[in-house]
């Protein structure tokens, strides 16, 4: 008796998904609703780095209650980092917590800390926060390029576009200033008008004490509580997507001295990112 044998190959589950892919896994369904770059409060990033925001839709396909976590999600770089959802960004996005009912449907917004024009990302699902192998892949597409600046010193009349947040001078006003807002002797006051408009997709905090005055000698200058001048001061607060605010910086300068108006990320940097040239 001849008998007869044949084989079928295996086939392996798919794993990687496009990022404009729908993935059921484990009774869930998952979607990337979209994906982009965000910079948020960037003093608390370091310096080369951004978020890649992911907004994610989840619903539970199951007859029985089902657990979601931030913690299920991880992502991965090209340099083989991998890494948890940022608990730094205060944008909103880091809970993404629930216990989904049957058919119950969950969005939120996670941000990963990543370097800046970093390819190759991928966003892991894992069943449970302790396992080592993730369930499947998304392969992220979103653009995680930033324009560098062209210079370090800019003129009065430029707008000048960092990390999602135009800034522009538009105007610079010298007083001596009176009674209890009078300069000391040989110094002088100078109120620059400062514009922000907040192009990035999130809220960003702005503070004056981002802005210094340093003269030619290397000497810096911090905002004064004294004004001689009628404009509103420049706020420290949270400015929205899309956004614009200006106000007033003040400073007490000696005279005759050559003058730039540095910002720095935040309060405690010692080297600036760029400059407007006053005088």
């Amino acid at each position: 008796m001849l008998v007869g044998c044949s084989s079928i190959d295996k086939v392996e589950p798919k794993t990687e998904f496009e990022q404009n892919e729908i993935v059921t896994v484990d009774d869930f369904e998952f979607q990337i609703l979209e994906a982009y770059r965000s910079f948020g409060d960037d003093y608390l990033l370091d310096d080369g780095y951004l978020f890649v925001a992911v907004r994610l839709r989840v619903k539970n396909l199951s007859s029985s209650k089902q657990t979601i976590s931030t913690f299920n999600f991880k992502m991965q770089n090209d340099q083989g980092v991998e890494v948890d959802a940022s608990w730094n960004s205060n944008l909103g996005g880091s809970s993404f917590n629930g216990e989904l009912l049957s058919n119950g449907e969950i969005e939120g917004t996670l941000y990963f800390e990543q370097p800046v024009d970093n390819s190759g990302l991928k966003l892991a699902y894992y069943r449970t926060m302790f396992d080592n192998t993730p369930e499947f892949k998304f392969l992220m597409s979103c653009d995680c390029s930033v324009p560098k600046l062209s210079k370090d010193v800019f003129e009065i009349n430029e707008k000048v576009t960092y990390n999602d947040v135009d800034n522009s001078i538009i105007g610079v006003d010298y007083s001596t200033g009176s009674g209890y807002s009078k300069a000391s002797n040989g110094n002088t006051f100078i109120g620059v008008t400062l514009k922000t408009i907040n192009n990035s997709r999130d809220n960003v905090s702005i503070n004056s004490y981002n802005w210094k005055l340093v003269d030619d000698n290397g000497v810096q200058y911090d905002v004064t509580y004294f004004s001689p001048f009628d404009q509103s001061e420049y706020p420290s607060t949270t400015l929205m997507s899309g956004g614009e605010v200006s106000g007033l910086l003040v400073y007490e300068v000696p005279n005759n001295v050559g003058l730039k108006l540095s910002f720095y990320r935040n309060g405690f940097d010692e080297d600036s990112v760029y400059s407007f040239k006053l005088k």
